[in-house]
Order: structure tokens, then sequence, then C-alpha cells
């Protein structure tokens, strides 16, 4: 992995205007809210910021060196490993299961520093001061006692590289206002932890299949934005967004409760 002092004199990207380097990227991560000491939680669609001018795994060994060396020895990264495998049979391996949602969190979820948690399906990779409070957490899936409920309890921050992605998150104030088009299913199955094997049986509050809307990403996105609950920065041809997890909740409990298929996917998401 490269060092913190290297990754910020790397040529990261070429943008619509110019080259960037990690130097470029940390400062647009401070610009947008984060800072030393943070935890933070990375989801990304790293193509969007431009062309890498560097070798795969070199360019996503710089950005995890950047995020490091941005939130400090202080600081906790963690990235979703979720993976999806269980839900139809497979079992859970925690320490060889890939994750499903993006090459960045593969290649975190392997590093050598790097735990994840016992989470079947919704797993999290995790490094950094806390990672002990989140290793230690009860199996589940959105509610209180889970890895965005510690999040919210520590008002801590979600990040998204290149664009707002996944908005996961989001299923915490469903599950909390306990919306209609959802409801409680049961996922049972092996998890492998080493040389142990044992039985889970994991709640998981799913859509009902036979509400044909899901969640608009976008419409999310655009509520947030226009309520000043996420920050955003550009960086070449994408950008870097911010959200702390404590007032994000809030406004999508605040919408939910007033109107609980505000977020349902519409027209404009179709087309």
């Amino acid at each position: 992995m490269l060092n913190p002092e290297a990754a910020l004199k790397e040529h990261l990207i070429i943008g619509s205007d110019r080259i960037y380097t990690g130097f470029d990227f940390a400062k647009a991560l401070k610009k947008a809210g984060v800072k030393s000491g943070d935890t933070i939680c990375v989801q990304s669609q790293l193509y969007s910021f431009g062309r890498s001018l560097l070798k795969k795994e070199d360019f996503l060994s710089a950005i995890i060196s950047v995020l490091k060396y941005v939130i400090g020895a202080e600081g906790t990264l963690l990235m979703p490993a979720f993976s999806y495998s269980f839900c139809k049979g497979e079992d859970y391996n925690i320490q060889n299961t890939p994750s499903d949602v993006g090459i960045l969190t593969e290649y975190f979820r392997k590093m050598p520093d790097v735990y994840r948690t016992e989470h079947p399906i919704f797993s999290f990779s995790i490094c950094g001061k806390r990672t002990e409070e989140f290793l230690s957490l009860p199996v589940s899936s959105f509610n209180e006692e889970s890895v965005y409920g510690h999040m919210i309890l520590g008002n801590d921050k979600l990040v998204f590289l290149g664009a707002p992605v996944g908005y996961t998150f989001y299923y915490a104030a469903e599950e909390y206002v306990q919306v209609a088009h959802r409801f409680y299913k049961n996922f049972e199955g092996t998890t492998i932890n080493g040389s142990k094997r044992y039985k889970q049986t994991v709640p998981y509050y799913v859509r009902n299949l036979k509400q044909r809307s899901t969640e608009s990403e976008r419409k999310i996105n655009n509520y947030l934005f226009e309520n000043g609950l996420q920050k955003k920065t550009e960086l070449g041809k994408g950008s870097i967004t911010v959200a702390e997890t404590a007032a994000v909740f809030a406004g999508l409990v605040d919408k939910l409760r007033y109107d609980e298929e505000f977020f349902l996917r519409d027209r404009e998401d179709i087309l």
C-alpha cells in the first residue's frame, strides 16, 4: 500500500480540465467536511472523477491512503462489504466471501489491517480507532444496534466518492418508521469464521414485492441537498458528497412520518 506522503504526490486522475493529485483529493475531502478524528463510511463511483492515471491496484491504494491521511490515527474508516449470496442459500465466509458493492470495497476488505463484521448480508469492513466497537455489535441490519445505528449515535459521516450511490443508509430511517411497504423476513444459513462454522438467523426488513415501486436514490439525494443535509464539492468530472448521519437520519425520519411513500420511485426515474 502507498504511504500517505507518496499517495499525496501521485497524479491520480485526468478530469475535464486538468490532472488531479492525491493532495487535490485530500483538499476536496476537507472542503466537503471530512476532518481528522472522523469516523467515515465510504461508498464510491470512482470512474465519475475521470480517467485514472495509475494501475488499478495503485489507484485504489492511493485513494485509501489519502482517506486514512485525512482522518488520521484517531479516525475510523468503514466501507460496506455487502454480499447477497447468503440470501440465496450460500455460506457466508467472513474472510473470503467477496463484497458485491464495488471494486474499492473489495480491495479494502482484503487489506491486512482491515476487519469485517459478522452480518452475512450487510457486513462492513473497518480499520481504525473504533474497529473493536463496531466488531462487537450484535448481528442486526439497520436498527439502533447496527453499524449505521452506532454511526447515528456518534453523528459520524457518510462519504460518497464520485457520486452519491446506493443510499442504503436510508433503510435505517424506513425501519425506524416501520413503513408499510416493508416487512421482516428471516434468512437462515451458515457463517464461517476461520475454523468455526455456525448457523445464523438474520432478520432483514425487506420490501414487499407486491409493491411495484422502490425507493428513488435521485429523490433521496435531491431532498437531502435541498434541505442542507449533504455537502458537495467538485473533483475532476465528479464530486465528493459528505453527510452527517444524525442529521440525515432525523431529516429522513421526519419526511417518512409525514409521507412514507414520498421517496418511492417515480416516472422520471423509470424513463
